[in-house]
């Protein structure tokens, strides 16, 4: 505090009651200074070899009758640091004071954060008090002497205002008997407003009369700390010196720490943290790569524990688990290769590093782990040639295996006799890898080594995802048959792609990759229209998305018609799933898995699939799944009027969706690994690509009631009094036209109306779902806007929707407005064209609920307001 008697020592020119130390030479040497009435000079033997580390040296101050030597301890200057910016000294002897002051303070800085050079401004000051008193001339005369940037307000308005626009990092508020406004409220605002700015706010408060009084409500308020009143310039100078020098510098290097974790958040090698509790880690952190290597989910595996370190990881000889542990628990820490297991069961191999993390008790508190996935040795040509030699192994033993089912007992038989000669290009490949091995580096060897110990095992030929399938369906070699016929020559563009694709798969057996019992009961019925995608959502830890979808995709054999492996479908619902935010109550995965479903749905609509093509059909499965990727929870308006970079971007039209457009193609062609469009050939991901985005811009509700009247006049009307071409009729069994000009249902014009009312429908499908998931997805929607409502109201917005206030808001009125001005007109021309009756019985009966609702709380409204005094 400004009383707490103190010495700060630097380099820098001061002012002694007009007498000046200075330095004189460039050595650093001070002169002398006469300390006038002082009986005493300083004498500190303690701090003879006193180096200070930081920016200032703060010594305790001693009592007057302990001081001697002071000329020995500034003469001395080889013991301070010269960049410590101040000499401050305060002392008392004999009723008369000797102070050393500044006469500037550095307008940049330089703090130091580990190995981290930390900049830092001169600090700006806030001074918010209701009236000029002789506490605010002090707190001015003293920033004056500091030479610290410092601006004066007097009520909380143009306070608040003031702090928005410049983020001082020091507010100092007066708090004590106050009138103009209230101090605590101004404080609990700001910290709102910016919670992460994290500056440094100060109350001034009475002098204490009792000597119980808690500081507990103004901390709880924001406040960083109190300044007692206390009119002395000097004291008020103390004060802004150790707040400079103390707690704003901290939060300036806590600022900072936000660059680390970007750094960390962005790296490449997966990265942990752990904390040691006894004989359990706990797990901290882990970063975006960790997830993606590992397949867990940051939400699965932080707050978590486990049993030690090195959980799930085979360390290859000479070290071992113990040795290990021996060497992490002396402090020392370890590199290596090793084999660890992703969460779905499958090995790989790591480069593992860990660093135990010594606290201030002298004992390991953290280890911080950091992993690389080593697979991409692949790039080195050597082993490159290596890997395709391993493929074609796999690929022959693969259908060596398909071919011995399908033998009698006799044949079996035979195979089994000669099975030595099929182990000859397994013998081949060893010794490749143990030529290699000789011209290789260490950590190379010990991943080779690894691989050689594989291939002598059968798991070579029998991956264990392939057991489990098989003991669930039988169809285990089909399916790495499939996997591999994924990557066959794509058909010639002259073959037809339509006829005969509309049709689904009706042997194929639902195969979804990684997932549990609750899992796999979730998703039963997913082909009907009650299906509960909110069940989905809780029994997979909020990953509907990259369930459903394996489903869906494999049903509709998407992954066969991109010509890509089953495993890059995985990995690229994974990835589009990560970047939807978990926090937006409605704009999220589960919304993108319900929409995916209600396109799964239609597209099996006689109607639709009487139009549609199989293109069209993946181009709307595609589409579903990242119609809404990475929506930020607002709505085009808000961004539009908050000046948001994306509004910026896309000249405030369509924003929202021309960036989830852009993101999903930005996402998917980042690694080939997750590249759903790598072996299209250019014209037809051309064609899929125009129609995804095609899609995704009709979701926006700015332009529906123009794809609304398309579709009608295109289909509906025309179609009301129809004038057949009965040289080319068409009939079913009873002699009625089956359809209308086939050839003009299939013209690119229509297939693409088409395609946007499927999207449009299954985007605002929740009304014409059963009431259980109606009512969940109205409050969620609800929420989103209710939290859009707030931030307006925060930064001073113009307010978008108004009636969605939390405090206010009729959420079932609500909703009968939304159905009957766009859900209901919409659906009634869907179903004249693709029969959805389920939809439609469900949409009548939600919104008599609606209604019904709506009235109540109005009811219970009116008579609150009738009872209330």
């Amino acid at each position: 505090m400004g009383c707490a008697p103190s010495i700060h020592v630097s380099g820098s020119t001061g002012i002694a009651n007009g007498d000046s130390i200075s330095n004189s030479s460039a050595d650093g040497q001070f002169s002398q200074s006469v300390m006038k009435n002082s009986t005493s000079l300083l004498n500190i033997p303690k701090y003879q070899n006193f180096k200070p580390n930081s920016r200032s040296a703060e010594i305790p101050l001693l009592q007057a009758e302990n001081l001697s030597g002071i000329q020995d301890f500034l003469v001395d200057s080889k013991s301070i640091t010269h960049s410590a910016p101040y000499i401050e000294a305060k002392c008392n002897s004999n009723a008369s004071q000797c102070t050393i002051m500044p006469q500037m303070v550095d307008q940049k800085s330089e703090l130091q954060l580990g190995p981290m050079k930390v900049y830092k401004q001169a600090m700006e000051i806030l001074f918010v008090f209701g009236a000029d008193d002789p506490q605010l001339n002090a707190f001015v005369a003293a920033a004056k002497r500091g030479n610290y940037k410092y601006k004066l307000q007097y009520n909380s308005e143009s306070a608040m205002e003031y702090y928005l626009s410049y983020m001082p990092e020091l507010v100092m508020i007066d708090i004590r008997v106050n009138t103009s406004f209230d101090g605590e409220a101004l404080c609990r605002h700001m910290r709102a407003t910016r919670p992460n700015f994290n500056t440094v706010i100060v109350a001034v408060t009475k002098k204490l009369e009792q000597d119980d009084i808690s500081i507990a409500p103004l901390l709880n308020a924001g406040f960083s700390k109190r300044f007692v009143e206390d009119h002395s310039i000097t004291a008020c100078y103390n004060e802004l010196l150790s707040l400079d020098y103390g707690e704003v510098s901290l939060q300036c290097k806590l600022r900072a720490t936000s660059c680390l974790f970007s750094a960390v958040e962005h790296a490449y090698d997966s990265i942990e943290i752990q904390c040691i509790d006894t004989d359990k880690v706990e797990f901290q952190y882990v970063n975006p790569a960790y997830e993606k290597v590992t397949g867990y989910w940051r939400s699965e595996v932080v707050g978590n524990m486990k049993n030690h370190i090195l959980l799930n990881c085979d360390v290859p000889k000479p070290d071992s688990h113990e040795s290990i542990l021996k060497l992490l628990s002396n402090g020392k820490s370890w590199e290596g290769v090793c084999i660890a297991r992703k969460k779905c069961g499958e090995q790989f191999v790591q480069n593992l590093k860990i660093v135990p993390m010594v606290g201030h008790t002298g004992s390991i508190t953290h280890y911080v782990v950091v992993k690389r996935d080593l697979t991409a040795v692949q790039h080195d040509s050597q082993v490159q040639q290596l890997h395709q030699e391993l493929s074609k192994v796999n690929f022959d033993k693969v259908h060596e295996k398909r071919n011995n089912s399908l033998q009698t007992p006799l044949q079996t038989s035979i195979m089994n006799s000669v099975s030595t000669k099929a182990e000859a290009p397994i013998t081949k490949v060893i010794n490749m890898l143990n030529a290699v091995q000789e011209n290789s580096p260490s950590n190379v060897v010990q991943v080779l080594e690894q691989v050689i110990e594989i291939l002598r095992t059968t798991e070579l030929y029998t991956p264990t995802t392939i057991e489990q399938v098989e003991g669930r369906t039988g169809f285990g070699t089909d399916l790495v048959e499939g996997l591999m016929w994924n990557f066959r020559e794509r058909r010639h563009s002259a073959e037809n792609p339509v006829k005969g694709s509309n049709l689904l798969n009706s042997h194929k057996v639902l195969q979804v990759m990684q997932a549990s019992p609750d899992i796999q009961a979730a998703l039963q019925g997913e082909d009907q229209w009650d299906y509960d995608v909110i069940k989905l959502e809780k029994v997979s830890n909020n990953r509907p998305l990259y369930y459903l979808g394996q489903a869906i995709f494999n049903r509709f054999d998407v992954g066969e018609y991109l010509c890509v492996s089953d495993s890059i479908v995985r990995n690229w619902l994974q990835l589009v799933e990560a970047n939807y935010h978990i926090h937006n109550t409605y704009h999220n995965s589960t919304h993108a898995a319900d929409v995916l479903h209600a396109t799964s749905i239609f597209l099996l609509k006689d109607g639709v699939k009487n139009t549609l093509d199989r293109s069209d059909q993946v181009a709307a499965l595609i589409a579903a799944v990242v119609h809404d990727v990475d929506h930020p929870g607002f709505t085009n308006s808000f961004l539009c009027n908050a000046g948001s970079e994306l509004a910026i971007l896309y000249n405030d039209i369509a924003i929202l969706e021309s960036h989830h457009a852009a993101m999903a193609f930005k996402l998917t062609s980042r690694d080939s690994k997750s590249n759903i469009f790598q072996n299209l050939k250019q014209d037809e991901f051309k064609l899929l690509r125009q129609s995804i985005i095609d899609m995704i811009m009709a979701t926006e509700m700015k332009q529906h009631f123009e794809h609304l009247a398309k579709f009608d006049n295109s289909f509906n009307k025309r179609h009301a009094t129809p004038v057949y071409d009965h040289d080319n009729l068409s009939t079913n069994g009873r002699g009625t036209p089956e359809s209308v000009s086939s050839i003009n249902l299939q013209s690119p014009e229509n297939r693409g109306v088409v395609r946007r009312m499927i999207i449009k429908c299954a985007d605002i499908a929740n009304p014409a779902r059963p009431l259980e998931l109606c009512r969940e997805w109205a409050y969620r929607i609800a929420e989103e806007y209710f939290r859009q409502t707030e931030e307006e109201k925060k930064r001073n917005l113009p307010i978008v929707m108004p009636v969605f206030d939390r405090n206010t808001c009729n959420v079932p009125k609500s909703q009968v407005f939304f159905i009957d001005y766009f859900v209901m007109n919409l659906y009634v021309a869907w179903d004249k064209f693709a029969q959805v009756s389920d939809a439609m019985e469900f949409l009548r009966q939600n919104l008599s609920y609606w209604h019904d609702e709506a009235e109540r709380l109005e009811l219970e409204k009116e008579n609150g307001s009738k009872n209330s005094p």
